[in-house]
């Protein structure tokens, strides 16, 4: 195969507004500091760690929140606007959260932040689905996926030297990228029309649709894994002798896979069928962690975290693809908002049972159980998704020249 051929199969064929898209996303991850960095300026501060982390909740329950909202916004007013609004937002926080004093404000901002980060998300998921034809959605997300997590590989590693400069200059390096992807969505990205096509309903009418239902809640079962990783896994290892530094390095595993996998596993996936695609993905998430169990080295940690990221690479490209095939027209946001719930969820109530299960129940039934969730969702993803018969949905098709349905600015 030429090299033009495989190019042309793995990045080739997208129109120019989803590469601007997609630039943007680039730009405002790389920018991603604040988040990770959190806990360590309030402790700076000589905030005690239990309210440092509950500054970290804030920012997760503004997340929580902004789901619904910004998939309504993103149907009823429109993927550029919703885009824009929540940018500004988080520019605005970013360049006041470290100049505040009290704890209070800096909560509000952290709440605001989150708002903001998941408040645009259902926009750029629909806006994928408007620009990209069905058949290539999947490598589509996959590369929004794949901008993502060579981001959030570079944004520690900037975040770590300004850090030690000062907080305020990490705090606005984000607030520049945040602006950046303004300015690049503002005078480069035209909106949609196709989202104006349908009828509207409540911000809540995804739920009444079984097959979101189900997705939500077979999500829920993986998302929660997911976060294992950042909450009991380092304290697992810590257990057995290993360091904050072995943690990196085992955790590094994550990063490199899915940047050097992503693109080649979005190919396979949109060869299967979501049954298969989603039921594989399951499999490979509880095999991860079940074999966690088994771990004792950096080595081995990683590579059971190889294991569940393929799991985890599989999810990402595969859902978001499904959830625009079968939302209504009209409701692209919506949809996408309400499965993004899920992770949500995950990222709140994961760290929370599983350090329960962990210090009541120990390790082993923790991996284990996470082995348990992972086939359980694989079986729903292959009987009952199979039942839902996706593959004969009504879909709403992007129109084979995207420059005519596109409003010029």
């Amino acid at each position: 195969m030429s090299f033009h051929r495989f190019w042309q199969r793995t990045v080739g064929g997208f129109p120019a507004d989803f590469w601007i898209l997609w630039a943007g996303i680039l730009v405002n991850r790389i920018g991603g500091l604040a988040f990770p960095f959190l806990s360590f300026f309030l402790i700076s501060r000589g905030v005690p760690q239990n309210v440092a982390a509950a500054a970290v909740s804030c920012w997760g329950i503004g997340g929580l929140s902004a789901a619904f909202f910004g998939g309504w916004s993103a149907d009823r007013i429109g993927r550029k606007f919703t885009l824009l609004t929540g940018l500004i937002l988080s520019v605005v926080t970013m360049f006041t959260i470290s100049w505040f004093e009290p704890l209070f404000l800096i909560f509000a901002c952290a709440f605001l932040a989150g708002f903001a980060y998941d408040f645009q998300r259902p926009a750029v998921s629909a806006a994928v689905a408007d620009l990209v034809p069905v058949s290539d959605r999947v490598r589509a997300y996959a590369l929004n996926y794949w901008a993502v997590n060579i981001g959030a590989s570079i944004a520690p590693l900037i975040g770590g030297v300004l850090a030690t400069i000062s907080f305020h200059f990490l705090f606005s390096f984000e607030g520049t990228t945040s602006l950046l992807y303004f300015a690049i969505i503002l005078f480069c990205f035209r909106e949609p029309r196709q989202h104006v096509q349908g009828v509207r309903r409540s911000p809540f009418a995804a739920f009444r649709d079984r097959r979101l239902v189900l997705l939500f809640g077979l999500a829920c079962l993986l998302t929660g894994q997911f976060f294992q990783a950042y909450s009991t896994l380092p304290l697992v290892m810590s257990q057995k002798g290993l360091d904050a530094g072995d943690f990196s390095r085992a955790l590094v595993t994550n990063g490199i896979t899915v940047v050097l996998l992503s693109i080649p596993i979005s190919r396979f996936l949109q060869r299967w069928s979501p049954a298969t695609g989603l039921s594989i993905a399951a499999i490979c998430t509880g095999t991860g962690f079940f074999l966690t169990q088994f771990a004792h080295t950096t080595p081995e940690y990683a590579a059971t975290i190889f294991i569940w990221t393929l799991g985890e690479i599989a999810i990402a490209s595969t859902t978001p693809a499904l959830i625009s095939r079968i939302a209504p027209p009209g409701q692209q946001g919506v949809y996408q908002a309400s499965y993004s719930m899920s992770w949500s969820f995950g990222i709140l109530l994961g760290p929370t049972v599983g350090g329960f299960v962990l210090q009541t129940c120990g390790e082993h039934a923790l991996w284990s159980g996470c082995g348990t969730l992972g086939l359980l969702a694989a079986v729903g993803f292959w009987f009952l998704l199979r039942r839902v018969d996706v593959d004969n949905l009504p879909v709403l098709e992007s129109s084979p020249n995207q420059s005519a349905v596109l409003e010029a600015e």
